[in-house]
């Protein structure tokens, strides 16, 4: 009992105290908004587009079609929430109890790389607490139905079989390059890390794992994106290579990500990383500091670089920070193992250190504290999405609905592809003309059923895209969806409301 109570302990405790809260919050918020029917996030509207596809036996990856067209991500996330979803006969349902659970396992994972550091189990923890403390800036994105959570896991288990001590070498530098193979078949930046890790393992003289991950790694990821791309001839590459290199990355992409995100949202932990580096290098022990901070580096610098690339992007959204937070996350716990660990003399200087240190602790968790209401579906959202199907329901067919899709299935009418991966598609043929090409010879099969009036009825979003197309002008009758009621809108992400319901005359 004396020891709980001592100075050290103490200190402890208060760092520990805004994880546990943070934790609390995603949880009870992921708990209360799990089984909500609708989209929390218009993308989700997309990724139960995939999951019925493989439900129903049809390929991802083939020509862009009125009836689908493939999202810019690898099949994995599709292929995991599609078993669950056969069991539990709910798409949503299952799509999100994936990414809940594969945000567990990645904050377990992100905790087992700050032991395998050497970080005591107070301070691995506390790197847990400033990733979930990320929920807020990183869009709320933890248990949303989309890949990012799955890829992360798998990410941070190949950190963490990359990291851990001597012993069975070959063999988990093998598990480490199928770990790092999984988060590529979830999304395809998982290749970033690659030489990162290799140089981590080299920089650590453990060359039979740096061999035996390199090369597991490389032949996986090699063999499967070779093999994926002759089996859909060729549009594996299109979808998950050529789409995302074509999207238009703005000059000003930087200064976006640190105004948007890093400025106002992580700026504590950011200070915090740059104070322990100083702490780590300003001391005598500085030669024994060098290889760590530099390993450290080449674990965090990836994660940093997956955030830029998706960030500087035209349709770049805050989920794609994900990365970076885990990456500062880990960074922020070992800058305070350099504050608690590196001897500083005068006593005066050392309570100092650790007063800035458990500030900069806590103003990180301040600045990303949120309501927690503001994220839960309300008894009115329901009513709005049951509203919404009721309409659709007794509306023609066949009905165009680009930003909700998925609301057709819910009623039994026949799907059609989702706007924002027709959208990629426009957005890439602007700058190449490979894309282009396709755009030419498949925008007529994409765009006719709905371009030509054979759609009876059209539930369009505000602001809405499609408002020449479905008008009076050509024979549409169109009124609000909602009437004098809240209307049926995600809960974060880009905020498109379903407004309008459209009927052929």
């Amino acid at each position: 009992m004396k020891n709980f109570f001592s100075p050290g302990s103490l200190y402890r405790i208060c760092l520990i105290v805004p994880s546990v809260a943070a934790l609390a919050g995603f949880l009870f918020v992921a708990a209360s908004r799990m089984s909500y029917p609708f989209a929390l996030e218009w993308m989700e509207s997309g990724t139960y587009l995939h999951v019925l596809q493989v439900l129903q036996g049809k390929p991802l990856y083939a020509a862009p079609s009125y009836e689908f067209i493939a999202m810019m991500y690898p099949p994995l996330y599709y292929y995991v929430a599609a078993p669950l979803a056969s069991v539990i006969h709910n798409i949503m349902l299952s799509m999100r109890l994936v990414s809940v659970g594969s945000s567990l396992v990645a904050f377990a994972m992100l905790y087992g790389v700050g032991r395998a550091r050497q970080l005591p189990r107070s301070l691995s923890f506390l790197a847990v607490g400033f990733a979930v403390a990320a929920y807020k800036a990183t869009g709320f994105w933890f248990d949303i139905g989309r890949v990012d959570m799955l890829f992360l896991a798998l990410l941070l288990l190949a950190y963490l079989l990359v990291t851990i001590g001597p012993g069975r070498e070959v063999f988990i530098g093998i598990a480490a390059g199928a770990a790092l193979f999984l988060a590529f078949t979830a999304k395809q930046q998982a290749v970033v890390a690659y030489p990162f890790l290799v140089a981590c393992l080299l920089l650590e003289r453990r060359l039979k794992k740096a061999l035996a991950f390199g090369v597991s790694a490389a032949i996986l990821m090699g063999l499967f994106f070779v093999a994926s791309n002759v089996t859909t001839e060729g549009w594996f590459q299109f979808y998950l290579l050529t789409l995302p290199m074509s999207a238009p990355s703005p000059l000003s992409g930087f200064t976006v990500t640190w105004q948007i995100l890093l400025a106002p949202s992580f700026w504590p932990l950011v200070a915090l990383a740059i104070f322990g580096a100083i702490l780590a290098l300003a001391v005598q022990h500085r030669r024994q500091n060098m290889p760590r901070l530099i390993s450290l580096s080449l674990l965090v610098l990836p994660l940093l670089i997956m955030s830029y690339l998706t960030l500087a992007k035209q349709w770049g959204y805050v989920n794609g920070f994900l990365p970076a937070a885990f990456g500062l996350a880990l960074a922020g716990a070992e800058a305070v193992f350099y504050a608690l660990e590196t001897p500083v003399s005068p006593r005066w200087a050392r309570a100092v250190v650790l007063t800035i240190t458990l500030a900069l602790v806590w103003l990180q968790f301040g600045v990303s504290r949120y309501d927690p209401r503001d994220q839960i579906p309300s008894a009115d959202d329901v009513a709005a999405g049951y509203r919404a199907l009721d309409k659709i329901s007794q509306a023609p067919a066949p009905i165009f609905a680009p930003t909700a899709a998925y609301l057709l299935d819910m009623v039994g009418q026949p799907m059609h592809f989702q706007a924002s991966a027709f959208s990629d598609i426009l957005l890439a043929a602007r700058s190449n003309p490979a894309v282009e090409d396709v755009l030419t010879r498949y925008q007529a099969d994409i765009s006719e059923p709905y371009l030509r009036g054979r759609a009876a009825t059209a539930v369009l979003p505000e602001p809405n895209w499609y408002a020449q197309v479905f008008s009076q002008e050509n024979g549409y009758a169109c009124e609000s969806l909602t009437g004098d009621n809240a209307p049926l809108a995600p809960l974060t992400g880009a905020r498109y409301v379903l407004g309008e319901l459209c009927i052929r005359r």
